[in-house]
């Protein structure tokens, strides 16, 4: 009878054990008013990331590192606000809002050029490593340049929806959202927001994600935007900016999701995602909980939200959970950087980040 006493006492001692050592169960994916985001939240594994709980390091930016917002030397070359930076060769080459201009710098900020060529309104630079690619949005094209910066050629690309940054590229493909699946306008497709072409093969269609989460034709087109970003691994991170969701995608693939929780993004009153029709033509403002992701080549991801760089670790086990978030301020000025719109980085340092923000373009270095 004693020994039974302890066997009992020892079935007991190992499922406590057992229960104390078992990980919580991952809340279910939250319900949304869109069936269709439902079924993307329903179909992969969920990490869920409370940024409220992120310890939050403020980051002084150093003078020297702080790429003033005019930039100008006996080569008359000047830059008023870039709004894209993508680091190609031994050079950054820059984007400026609303200007046909592209300018060529060096790592320090010195500008060294201007590219040639009859621009009207490009909106995206981007690289398959060897050549530079730019996309004109009047023009529906993209001009190839080599390492020189040299003018190779031209192809037509006329299907992205306008905005810097919509079309970006690896080394083999493109990706873009689709002009077809996007806004108010009335589409007599089912195409997604996203596409995804073979850069030898930009007017065929590889793969396709991100469904309109309101109709088309219908109020809040603007939730029918995207924000993403692609790495040389065939990698996405993908996001409707006022949404607190990421979609990650691995081999073309939906891979995992990531649950974003945070104060601020509770109080943001955007509307519905219940579709109604316009009234008096008038659009309804929608609130971005996000600017700029930036996915690294080692599954990382640095995202920028609410004037905080949020730096989210992959886990191939356990998904993502947030490492650390940033405050950066300019050693010039003193001033909190508010956005960031663009970001890269060399390959050889991939740790050292470009980035251009408002009015500025600046260098980063995260510390370890």
């Amino acid at each position: 009878m004693k020994f039974a006493s302890y066997g009992y006492l020892l079935v007991f001692l190992i499922a406590f054990v057992l229960s104390c050592s078992r990980e919580e169960p991952t809340p279910p994916p939250p319900e949304t008013e869109s069936e269709s985001l439902n079924k993307m939240l329903q179909s992969a594994p969920i990490s869920w990331i409370d940024l409220n709980s992120s310890e939050i390091d403020t980051l002084m930016i150093p003078d020297s590192k702080i790429f003033v917002n005019r930039f100008s030397n006996d080569l008359t070359v000047e830059i008023g606000r870039p709004s894209q930076v993508k680091a190609f060769g031994d050079y950054l080459v820059l984007l400026e809002y609303l200007s046909p201009d592209i300018t060529v710098v060096d790592r320090e900020g010195n500008p060294v050029k201007k590219i040639d060529g009859d621009f009207q309104r490009p909106a995206s630079l981007m690289s398959d490593g060897d050549d530079l690619y730019i996309y004109d949005d009047d023009l529906k094209k993209i001009h190839v340049y080599n390492s020189e910066f040299e003018f190779q050629s031209s192809f037509p690309f006329e299907h992205p929806y306008y905005t810097h940054g919509s079309v970006l590229m690896n080394e083999k493909h493109i990706a873009f959202q689709h002009d077809e699946a996007s806004g108010f306008r009335v589409s007599e497709t089912d195409r997604k927001l996203l596409s995804v072409a073979l850069r030898e093969q930009p007017d065929t269609t590889l793969f396709e994600a991100l469904p309109r989460i309101v109709p088309s034709g219908k109020q809040p087109g603007g939730f029918n935007n995207l924000l993403f970003s692609i790495n040389n691994k065939n990698e996405i991170a993908a996001a409707y900016p006022a949404l607190p969701y990421l979609f990650i995608y691995r081999d073309f693939e939906l891979d995992h999701n990531i649950v974003l929780e945070a104060e601020h993004y509770e109080a943001v009153e955007n509307p519905s995602l219940n579709p109604f029709e316009p009234e008096f033509g008038e659009a309804v403002r929608v609130s971005s909980l996000m600017n700029h992701i930036y996915l690294m080549d080692n599954g990382d991801i640095l995202l920028f939200s609410f004037k905080l760089l949020h730096y989210l670790k992959n886990d191939s086990e356990n998904g993502y959970d947030v490492y650390r978030s940033y405050a950066l301020f300019r050693g010039d000025t003193g001033e909190q950087i508010q956005s960031i719109n663009s970001m890269d980085a060399f390959p050889d340092n991939p740790n050292r980040f470009y980035a251009t923000g408002t009015n500025v373009l600046f260098e980063l270095i995260l510390p370890e």
